[in-house]
């Protein structure tokens, strides 16, 4: 497997806090000698299908989703990464619909049998990042958002990295010049990179 970052970017805002975010998380994994391929969870929702719950992924031989498009391609392309990172701001508590659609089309990577359930064995070897900002406090949805996606992931037996930033400016650029900020961030991109070695 190559020495990979999959980064799937759920935010809307072009150039906010999230896209900073991911920019110094990429920077310090390239500079580690990772390969990093960012997504943009938005282009995908406006371009593409959400899951339709026909459960046919769930009955067919491999852990692929049946809608035929960009997104499911996306799917399984991060299956062949070393870490997936989601990476998203704090909307209402939770992470942006765009992104949820993208985690809904994950479903083919789980069966649920009459007896339990399997995941896919390409999922086995991958690692899973969180990185999530939100303009209020930890306990204004920060908290909530994390426990959502670990209760997400533990259903497809996966403990996440979180790299968790509460309080940011929502002035676009602002956090630029936040060093304190930025160090977590390049600290965080480091210790990914340095997962995959």
């Amino acid at each position: 497997m190559l020495n990979r970052l999959f980064i799937i970017n759920g935010s809307p805002r072009k150039k906010g806090n999230t896209s900073n975010l991911i920019k110094w998380v990429a920077s310090a994994a390239i500079e580690k000698g990772a390969h990093v391929e960012i997504i943009d969870a938005v282009k995908l929702a406006k371009e593409n299908n959400g899951c339709r719950g026909c459960r046919q992924c769930n009955i067919s031989e491999d852990y692929t989703c049946v809608i035929k498009d960009d997104t499911s391609l996306t799917v399984a392309r991060m299956l062949k990464s070393n870490v997936v990172i989601f990476a998203t701001p704090v909307y209402f508590g939770s992470f942006p619909g765009q992104l949820k659609q993208f985690i809904d089309r994950m479903y083919c990577l789980k069966k649920i049998h009459q007896n339990g359930f399997s995941i896919s064995p390409a999922l086995k070897d991958v690692s899973i990042a969180l990185i999530a900002v939100s303009g209020a406090g930890e306990e204004f949805g920060l908290n909530f958002l994390s426990s959502h996606m670990r209760a997400i992931f533990s259903g497809l037996d996966k403990d996440i990295e979180e790299l968790l930033i509460p309080s940011c400016p929502p002035e676009i650029d602002k956090i630029k010049s936040n060093t304190r900020i930025k160090k977590k961030a390049l600290a965080f991109g480091k210790m990914l990179a340095e997962k995959i070695d």
